[in-house]
């Protein structure tokens, strides 16, 4: 699963991002990572393939200027794949975390794609030839949908939707188990956010916010309020907060996390954890155990669930309570080795 952090404040924003990501890349991402900041009206981004040393040793990323900024982490080391997508006109970057089954249509409908391609947008990351999970053009190569995304989102800012908008009707016509962030020229103040399913928590500090996908994610001495993005809504969030906007996704329904689900998952993820102490698991292990061995987590009728940040919940809660542990273990994908954190309880 892909990792994302944020930071809109007062200090420079890339060192904050950066580490911010080296603390989470651990549970997963790691393969590429990017960056992306404003500062005197320019974006300026740096990404690469690998982890947060390869973006140091390979480009200037640290010293990227100004004080508000995205970033992302992603398990997949294709060279056509790291995070932030940066639209056309330079004037937007965008990072996201979500899943797309290869059998599902409508993340990317055909018909989107070719409204894209004859509105003129052109796509960094054909690859060539049909890709499984991957949309493909009207020439049969196959694309990114996170840069299909930053696309669809340019698209309707260019017919007169303000940001929030944009990126609600987005997602409303892709596939939404997803979290995604912006940063634009035309709002330099702030960072726009849109929550489904996956985990987005927020930390409102003295003068400075920000975002992490996880908690583990954020500085250890930094005080202040954190909790979880809301959902459905788009946000804007700046150095003194977030604000949720009237703009919101209407076609999907995701099941919440209540005390129920919370206590199932605490207590079946706990026995899990309890038992792999001489043979850790690392988190999609974890994530799959929920899915498919706690049964009566989510009792209502919903298209998704919020099963990642359940999961992360409950890593959380045990690390607090002082029984998580854990070992670093290569963890080869794709043919590229990383280190993840193989976790168990005690």
């Amino acid at each position: 699963m892909c990792n994302i952090a944020g930071y809109s404040g007062n200090r420079q924003a890339a060192p904050i991002l950066i580490e911010m990501l080296r603390r989470q890349q651990s549970y997963d991402g790691a393969l590429s990572t990017g960056v992306a900041t404003i500062h005197e009206g320019k974006l300026h981004y740096r990404k690469v393939v690998g982890d947060v040393d390869a973006l140091l040793r390979e480009t200037d990323a640290l010293s990227l200027p100004g004080t508000i900024g995205i970033a992302h982490s992603r398990p997949a080391a294709d060279k056509n794949l790291p995070h932030p997508y940066i639209s056309m006109d330079g004037r937007m970057a965008l990072v996201t975390n979500g899943n797309t089954p290869p059998n599902h249509y409508s993340y990317l409908t055909d018909n989107t794609l070719e409204l894209l391609e004859k509105e003129g947008f052109k796509f960094t990351t054909e690859m060539e030839g049909k890709k499984e999970g991957f949309p493909s053009l009207s020439n049969g190569n196959a694309v990114s949908p996170a840069e299909g995304r930053v696309h669809l989102v340019d698209y309707y800012l260019k017919k007169g939707l303000c940001m929030e908008e944009a990126m609600a009707r987005c997602s409303d016509e892709m596939y939404a188990d997803n979290v995604f962030l912006t940063l634009s020229l035309d709002a330099p103040d702030r960072i726009s956010a849109l929550r489904t399913t996956r985990p987005m928590n927020i930390l409102l500090g003295d003068g400075e916010t920000f975002l992490a996908t996880t908690t583990f994610g954020f500085p250890d001495d930094v005080e202040g309020e954190i909790m979880a993005l809301p959902l459905m809504h788009v946000c804007s969030v700046t150095n003194e907060g977030f604000t949720v906007t009237k703009h919101r996704i209407r076609t999907e329904r995701v099941a919440e996390v209540n005390p129920r689900a919370y206590a199932l998952a605490y207590n079946g993820l706990t026995e899990f954890l309890l038992a792999r102490k001489n043979d850790p698991v690392y988190l999609d292990e974890i994530v799959h155990h929920l899915d498919n061995n706690i049964k009566g987590i989510w009792n209502t009728e919903h298209t998704y669930n919020q099963r990642v940040r359940l999961t992360y919940n409950i890593l959380e809660q045990l690390d607090k309570e002082g029984r998580l542990r854990f070992v670093l273990r290569k963890n080869e994908r794709n043919g590229v080795t990383r280190d993840l954190r193989y976790m168990w309880a005690e």
